[in-house]
């Protein structure tokens, strides 16, 4: 998994409901078609609990976790920080509408509006336009973006289908 996008999914599940290490892998499997390995979801509470994000009540044989409050505001501040990146990514965007139209500009921003209230998919759509833009930043770069409009059209058509993706998720 994308470095930091475990402890968001992690984060974005106990905001919801407290669950157990093994009910959190499973409903992050679900959610993103990636199952965490208990290699990568015990360390990660473990270091969520010693920084008081999460707390554990033990009932039975099982570890029930729980979002605290300064994880909850924890949370707030990861999700605030994605959606700037991903405004930045898609202002980025906007500027090569000249070279393929305004539709798959419009779309794309369209998407963007439309998951962005939808938190726990925040972390794949920033994944997305990042995507995009790096594409579209280096071609900038290397003054390649007149030769290369069938290539921005291509790329951002991806992006279009990629976020119909996981608007139908």
């Amino acid at each position: 998994m994308i470095k930091g996008f475990l402890k968001i999914e992690v984060l974005l599940q106990l905001q919801l409901k407290d669950l157990t290490g093994y009910e959190l892998m499973k409903k992050i499997g679900e959610e993103t078609g990636k199952k965490p390995s208990a290699g990568s979801i015990y360390p990660l509470m473990k270091e969520l609990l010693d920084k008081k994000i999460i707390s554990v009540k033990v009932v039975g044989r099982r570890k029930i976790y729980t979002l605290t409050k300064f994880g909850n505001d924890e949370l707030k501040e990861i999700v605030y920080e994605k959606q700037t990146t991903a405004l930045q990514s898609i202002e980025v965007i906007k500027r090569f509408g000249k070279f393929t139209g305004e539709d798959a500009i419009s779309s794309i921003i369209s998407h963007f509006e439309k998951l962005n209230y939808y938190p726990i998919l925040m972390t794949r759509l920033i994944d997305v336009t990042e995507d995009i833009e790096d594409v579209l930043m280096r071609l900038f770069k290397a003054k390649k973006y007149d030769s290369n409009e069938a290539m921005i059209r291509k790329e951002l058509n991806k992006t279009v289908q990629k976020l119909n993706d996981l608007l139908d998720e």
